[in-house]
């Protein structure tokens, strides 16, 4: 009887230790407690399936026009009143020395008529004085031939003192006759048109907002500015671009309203491959080379009297793509950290996973970004297998 007891004792500890050891083998599949999931559960589920596949993931921007090698043109000139309507249009394409816009400059008749009396009474009071100059001097000259020794010296000294007095009065009325006239230029000049030409060929990009007939600028205003080359580069106000953009497969649209269009342009080089010390490094800055599509922006502004640089722009793009991930639907997994958002962050995540008998386990696993729908998982999972979500 005692032998029978301690057979039983030791078939019962072989087994239990045969259970640890199943356990500790097989921590993949953990059997469920009932209180993971509450009775009646378990007959409403959605299943999964773990799949291999290409993860991408796309972040939104607004963003603006912005050009390389702008050239800004200014109004030189104070009071200038335009002469005529401003044809020019933001994105019309110039030629250097092609008229952008003629300007009248104000003209003060009675200041101009000062001027020219003060010029012709300077001018009269130069020539009597130069023909006393020239007059003592031909009477000193004449009264040496009689002198000799001393006085000769003397007569001499008194002959090059009276030449010298000529020359330093020639000097400074000529300066003062110089300035008149130039006066008097200036004057006459603002009668005459004043033409703002294109200093470069390239293409206009703002214009004045007012370019009727009739409106009058400041000195100092900038009129037009343009750009040399054709690149369009769009100024993003996120920075998101700078850290995750991989590709160059960004979009963009236009978000003004009334456009008739939707596609601007794909964006073909990223943010890394533009360098240029002006650029404000608080924005990034993506080129667009598709040139039919700016062409199409540019007819936009032209017929809306709008700037290029006005217009807003919505830009979307792939900033996160993982080639052979595994994948699977997002509502089947359960956070426990927070969700990551790049491809340099991960989390840890629970799933309950279907085994082959149709056993369920719950089972730990890292994830990765999602898209909203779909999460990327780094490990615990393999493709194939099936993961259920209760509901």
């Amino acid at each position: 009887m005692r032998n029978h007891k301690g057979i039983c004792f030791l078939l019962a500890a072989l087994l239990f230790a045969g259970t640890l050891y199943g356990c500790a083998g097989k921590q993949q599949d953990v059997p469920l407690y009932p209180a993971d999931i509450p009775a009646g559960k378990e007959q409403s589920f959605q299943e999964y399936e773990v799949t291999c596949g290409t993860f991408e993931k796309e972040i939104a921007t607004s963003g603006y026009l912005a050009f390389l090698n702008s050239t800004e043109i200014l109004l030189e000139e104070d009071g200038a009143v335009l002469a005529e309507d401003i044809t020019v249009k933001s994105g019309d394409t110039v030629s250097a020395g092609d008229v952008l816009a003629t300007f009248s400059l104000p003209f003060d008749e009675s200041e101009w008529k000062i001027r020219n009396l003060e010029y012709s009474q300077a001018q009269s009071e130069y020539q009597s004085a130069c023909s006393q100059y020239e007059s003592q001097i031909a009477s000193k000259q004449a009264s040496l031939a009689g002198l000799t020794g001393t006085n000769l010296q003397i007569a001499e000294l008194e002959l090059e003192s009276l030449k010298l007095d000529m020359q330093q009065y020639k000097q400074k009325q000529t300066a003062t006759l110089e300035k008149l006239q130039k006066q008097i230029e200036d004057l006459e000049a603002a009668t005459q048109p004043l033409v703002i030409r294109a200093p470069i060929s390239g293409v206009v990009y703002t214009v004045p907002r007012t370019g009727e007939a009739g409106t009058s600028f400041d000195k100092g205003t900038v009129l037009f500015t343009m750009y040399e080359t054709t690149d369009a580069l769009v100024k993003c106000s996120s920075m998101e671009y700078q850290n995750f953009l991989v590709g160059m497969e960004a979009y963009v649209y236009s978000t003004a309203s009334a456009v008739n269009f939707n596609t601007v342009g794909r964006v073909v080089a990223s943010p890394h491959a533009i360098t240029d010390e002006t650029l404000d490094n608080d924005f990034v800055y993506l080129r667009i080379e598709d040139e039919a599509a700016l062409e199409q922006l540019r007819n936009y502004c032209a017929q809306n009297k709008k700037s290029l640089t006005d217009v807003p722009l919505a830009v979307r793009g792939v900033a996160i793509r993982i080639e052979n991930a595994l994948l699977l639907n997002k509502s089947a997994v359960h956070y426990v950290g927070k969700t990551p958002e790049s491809v340099y962050e991960s989390c840890t995540a629970w799933v309950y996973v279907r085994s082959a008998d149709d056993g369920v386990s719950r089972r730990e696993i890292i994830v990765g970004p999602s898209d909203g729908n779909t999460v990327c998982v780094f490990d615990g999972l393999e493709a194939g297998e099936r993961v259920i979500n209760y509901y």
